[in-house]
Formats: C-alpha cells, sequence, structure tokens
C-alpha cells in the first residue's frame, strides 16, 4: 500500500483505500470505483478494496449466476435438521421405524440432488465468470452445513445411539419386567408400556422374558430380549438375537 509522507517528520500517512477501476460488486454488479465507504450503495453487501475475493473482478454476473452464487438459505438448513430429526426418530426404535425411515431416506436423497446440483452450478459460474471464492465464512457454513449435518446423523445411527438413549432412559422399566417374568411369572403382562416402548406382545421365555415392539422393524418383527444367563431360545426357527446390553439382545421375529 502506498504512503504519504508527514509533515514535519511525522509518521507516514496511509494512502486511501480505493476499488480497482473495473471492480464490481459481487451482489449486484454496482461498480464499486472511487467508493470510500466499503459499503454497496446499491444492495449494502460489503467489500474490502485489499481483497479481491469481496469483489467482482471478472465479467459482470447475470441475474441466474448471482443465484447460483448464493449460499444455501434459511429454509434449506431447517429442512435439512428437520430431516436428521426423523432419522433420529426412525433409529429410536429396534429394526427402525418403517414409515420414518422411508420418509429419512427419501428427504436426504432430495437434499443430496439439490447440494450437488447448486454446487455444480455455482462452480460453472465460478469458471464462466472469472470470479474467485468469497471469503466469506457465513457462507462457508451455510455450503458446509447439510453435509455436516448428514454425516454426523449417519454416525449416530451406525452407533445406534437413538437406540441406546431410548433404552437406557427407561432401564428400571425393563429391569423390573425381567424381575417380573423371571421371580413372578404369573404376574406378567401380555401387552403394555416398558418405558418408552410399547410392548404390543410379552412372552416369557426360560430365565427370561421378551417382547415386541410396535413400530418397530421394516420386514420382520423386531423387539427385546431378556435372559440371565446364555442366549435365548430360538423359539420359532427364524429368531435372531444380537447382544445389546447386560442381558438384554435386540430381538428379531422373521416371518
Amino acid at each position: 500500500m502506498a504512503n504519504i509522507s508527514g509533515v514535519n517528520g511525522d509518521s507516514p500517512i496511509p494512502a486511501p483505500r480505493v476499488a480497482p477501476d473495473f471492480a464490481l460488486c459481487t451482489a449486484c454488479n454496482y461498480p464499486l470505483r472511487g467508493l470510500t465507504t466499503f459499503r454497496c450503495p446499491e444492495c449494502g453487501l460489503e467489500f474490502d478494496p485489499t481483497v479481491a475475493a469481496t469483489m467482482n473482478l471478472g465479467r459482470p454476473l447475470a441475474a441466474w449466476a448471482r443465484r447460483c452464487l448464493l449460499a444455501p438459505g434459511r429454509w434449506n438448513h431447517r429442512f435439512v435438521w428437520l430431516t436428521a430429526l426423523i432419522s433420529v426418530l426412525a433409529a429410536s426404535r429396534p429394526g427402525f421405524v418403517f414409515v420414518l425411515a422411508g420418509l429419512a431416506v427419501c428427504a436426504w436423497l432430495m437434499l443430496a440432488a439439490f447440494w450437488c446440483v447448486r454446487l455444480f452450478l455455482a462452480a460453472v459460474v465460478l469458471i464462466r465468470y472469472r470470479q474467485s471464492l468469497a471469503s466469506n465464512r457465513r457462507a462457508a457454513v451455510a455450503w458446509a452445513l447439510p453435509p455436516v449435518v448428514g454425516m454426523l446423523t449417519l454416525g449416530l445411527i451406525v452407533l445406534h445411539v437413538p437406540l441406546r438413549v431410548c433404552f437406557w432412559v427407561p432401564l428400571p422399566a425393563m429391569t423390573r419386567l425381567a424381575a417380573v417374568a423371571c421371580d413372578s411369572p404369573e404376574a406378567l403382562p401380555r401387552y403394555g408400556w416398558v418405558g418408552l416402548f410399547y410392548a404390543d406382545r410379552i412372552e416369557r421365555l426360560d430365565n427370561g422374558v421378551r417382547f415386541t415392539v410396535r413400530g418397530g422393524g421394516i420386514l420382520d418383527r423386531t423387539g427385546f430380549a431378556f435372559v440371565r444367563a446364555g442366549v435365548p431360545p430360538n423359539l420359532r426357527g427364524e429368531d435372531y438375537y444380537i447382544p445389546f446390553h447386560a442381558g438384554w439382545f435386540v430381538w428379531t421375529e422373521s416371518w
């Protein structure tokens, strides 16, 4: 930056910063030449004359090109968070909740397609109009949020975090059900709420119990099983058990 010498040996006075003669606003193409306040008078977007990425130094942007460079907005982010919530709720039951899982998969596919198309169009505009990537932290966060939330949601589901939370919160109720099945089988209910799960069929096992969870499972019925020692028995020839927590198993009943 050029300096102007001060009077009587004072420190140099920095020359005023101005935008290049051919600089345009990145949002509305307003000429920034000669402006000494670093805000576009047309649309109010701030710029820095010393940072090329905050100005349009290439060809004037068409209206469609400006729209393509916009980062995903508030409604897109709300849809992302809503889809993540539906995904977590779908994974809160053994075997997933069929309807919610279907909605979540469709929503994630739509979001991924929208994000990829937007990113491709933005890249085309950057190349065609000789633009540089703006150093805008808010825009970077807006672009990064959908894939980051998607990966975090997938990680939670792969690690069975929603199911484990819904299991651990009502664990005392599940423990009482197991104790009744083992010690007082005549008092075992045939159905009803077990903590956060509605058991629509409760069966006593030798030294244990198992129940199917309403809403759980996509093709097969799913639920939980408990035995004090060993592995739950295969009563119908197609029962499938996955160890879950301290004698409890996730039970899949094939049909």
